[in-house]
């Protein structure tokens, strides 16, 4: 019996390679069964960390923002591929010279490599989906905490943050 083909673009996120990479069988549910996939709340903790981040990523935003030389810099670009890859950069800038540089906000004091949070496979996948989607990507840097940052009044972004060239390990 000849199978039926799905024109249905099943679309793959950042946030779906790291679910695939810690259970496959979790992605496959939310992918395909989504009835049967099991559904739970944030704790408390995890709602801190989301927040945390997001709030990081306004530093972030606002370290790039008074910058005066002649980059392009976008927040939360989009890059979609083909076949359904998708992912968001925190930050991408287009220097003078024309290079590219892709930047992931980190809320943590360190680009991490352990198991269970591993920011270069975050980097990974989005230079993937970039590149597939046509955009060359020249530089990659993970921008974490400085974990020796004590602030004194207002929070200064560019001692708060610590910018990380991982382009050789991605």
């Amino acid at each position: 019996m000849i199978q039926p083909v799905h024109t249905d673009l099943m679309q793959l996120s950042k946030t779906d390679f790291i679910q695939y990479l810690y259970c496959r069988k979790s992605l496959w549910l939310l992918k395909h069964d989504l009835e049967n996939y099991p559904e739970g709340e944030y704790s408390a903790f995890l709602i801190k960390l989301i927040k945390d981040g997001y709030l990081v990523e306004k530093y972030a935003r606002q370290l790039f923002e008074n910058r005066d030389d002649r980059s392009t810099i976008s927040f939360q670009q989009t890059f979609q591929t083909e076949s359904g890859l998708f992912t968001r950069a925190d930050i991408f800038e287009t220097d003078k010279a024309g290079e590219t540089h892709l930047y992931e906000v980190k809320s943590s004091t360190r680009v991490k490599t352990d198991r269970d949070h591993n920011h270069l496979k975050d980097a990974c996948f989005q230079l993937i989906a970039a590149e597939r989607s046509g955009q060359q990507i020249d530089h990659i840097s993970i921008i974490h905490l400085n974990g020796t940052y004590v602030r004194d009044g207002d929070i200064n972004p560019q001692q708060l943050l610590v910018a990380k060239n991982v382009t050789t390990e991605v």
